[in-house]
């Protein structure tokens, strides 16, 4: 015997195997301790892991999203301006050529304007901008998937809509008197956005938005189209709400940046927040049909003759 004390040095396969068996213990260890919680327990922790997501979500995306803008906008086929030329866009003739009709649908829509949702209310994540009820919003498509039930109350928007090429979303965005939407930019280049005015303030001056340096004011049956991922902010100053249509349009980019651009927007399609948004928009539109089954038969009640009471 040495003076030296022995000493045991596990083998690779040992430890591999040591690291397996940890594995399996810490699994069944899990697996009994959510057999112990109850049904609010695990709600409260798959909305834990929910949030985890989200912010893993945010916090990669803002740290990417400066180089893949950069990449997007080397491959736009439109440029990268603040604010673009609508002639490079010539399907919004379309829908300028048709704005009364789409304004009709809108006005038809804002007789129950009450009983509108928020924007923050089907897209929580909107409520930095606005956490009253000063910007609303009746969405015909959002994330690329189709409202039936609101397009339905639309019918010659949505068949408009449909023959213009790269939609995302569509909805009527009022903007109440005195509202203001700070500055803010949208998280990417892959859209670009597309306001086509229909009810604007006579006082247009005072309502306007701002894109990077430039103040725009919208008119009334005219387009307007900007980059949505430059900071931009609104203000409407007057004592008359603003409408308008608001599209989002996939930025038309050739290879390889038109692919690096659906690949975005397929993984913002498939996050929690539009996930979220479609069950916001889902019960909101079964609220929206029951208020205005309820109007009807208020409205029918109040309009049918009284019989007199005889003695």
């Amino acid at each position: 015997m040495s003076g030296t004390e022995n000493t045991y040095t596990p083998s690779p396969k040992s430890s591999r195997l040591d690291k397996e068996r940890l594995k399996k213990l810490a699994r069944k260890e899990r697996m009994r301790s959510r057999a112990g919680r109850g049904p609010g327990e695990r709600a409260e922790l798959r909305q834990l892991a929910v949030e985890r997501y989200r912010a893993g979500i945010l916090r990669v995306g803002k740290n990417s999203r400066k180089r893949i803008n950069a990449i997007l906008a080397r491959y736009s086929l439109v440029g990268d301006p603040a604010v673009f030329d609508t002639d490079l866009f010539p399907f919004v003739q379309l829908l300028e050529q048709n704005w009364e009709t789409i304004r009709a649908e809108a006005e038809a829509v804002l007789q129950a304007r009450d009983a509108l949702p928020a924007l923050h209310e089907i897209s929580p994540d909107h409520d930095r901008l606005s956490a009253d009820d000063s910007w609303k919003a009746f969405f015909l498509q959002g994330y690329g998937i189709r409202c039936d039930r609101s397009a339905a109350r639309c019918p010659r928007t949505s068949e408009l809509l449909s023959a213009v090429p790269g939609l995302w979303s569509a909805f009527f965005s009022v903007l109440g008197p005195g509202a203001h939407l700070p500055r803010h930019r949208g998280p990417t280049k892959a859209i670009v956005t597309w306001h086509l005015g229909l009810i604007v303030p006579r006082e247009s001056e005072r309502c306007w938005i701002q894109v990077a340096d430039q103040r725009c004011l919208w008119e009334e049956g005219r387009s307007l189209i900007f980059d949505d991922a430059r900071k931009h902010e609104v203000l409407n100053d007057s004592a008359e709400e603003r409408v308008v249509l608001l599209i989002h349009l996939r930025r038309p980019m050739r290879f390889p940046g038109s692919l690096l651009g659906r690949l975005f927007l397929t993984a913002i399609k498939w996050s929690p927040f539009v996930r979220d948004a479609q069950k916001n928009q889902a019960a909101w539109e079964d609220a929206f049909e029951q208020a205005l089954a309820e109007r009807v038969g208020t409205a029918a009640s109040s309009s049918a003759p009284q019989v007199a009471a005889h003695s």
